[in-house]
């Protein structure tokens, strides 16, 4: 009994030791909850704005939601830049009518931010008397943001097919 307390003690004075050295020689990591969450109040802003953007037609605000080395990609290798994506908002046989999203988690790392989460997208494309409408099953997405002169821009969205449901 005594040998094990006597083994309990020493190992429980090594990992004391070692804690307060380390807190002696790695350099502090400062977490300040005010700035964090204002900044994820910014990205969530962002996010919002994007989706409206597309739902809205609005290319104007995506051109300066999206940086100029934007890019989207989708499983299977398939990528598209910026004027892709600002064409095929423009495309007047296609429209977005409905982005639906679920559990959005936003991660600020300095002037890098990334949102993730799961959607669907409702779309309809068809000119003339063609009209289709389509439903997209629930995917992963995570969105990439970068601040640039003080402005949250996206800069990338990954589409992770596809999740339950």
């Amino acid at each position: 009994m005594l040998l094990r307390f006597g083994f309990r003690f020493a190992v429980a004075l090594v990992t004391f030791l070692c804690g307060i050295t380390a807190s002696k020689v790695l350099p502090p990591y400062h977490f300040s909850s005010a700035a964090d969450t204002q900044a994820e109040q910014e990205v969530l802003s962002v996010e919002r704005a994007y989706i409206a953007a597309h739902l809205q037609r609005d290319t104007a605000t995506l051109d300066r939601l999206l940086t100029d080395d934007f890019t989207f990609s989708r499983p299977y290798g398939s990528v598209s830049d910026k004027a892709q994506r600002l064409a095929l908002v423009s495309d007047p046989d296609f429209a977005f009518t409905d982005i639906e999203t679920e559990n959005p988690s936003v991660t600020v790392d300095g002037d890098r931010a990334y949102i993730s989460g799961q959607a669907r997208v409702h779309m309809r494309y068809g000119g003339g008397c063609v009209n289709n409408e389509i439903v997209s099953p629930w995917y992963a997405y995570t969105r990439t943001l970068e601040r640039h002169d003080g402005r949250w821009q996206v800069a990338s969205v990954r589409i992770n097919y596809f999740t339950r449901r």
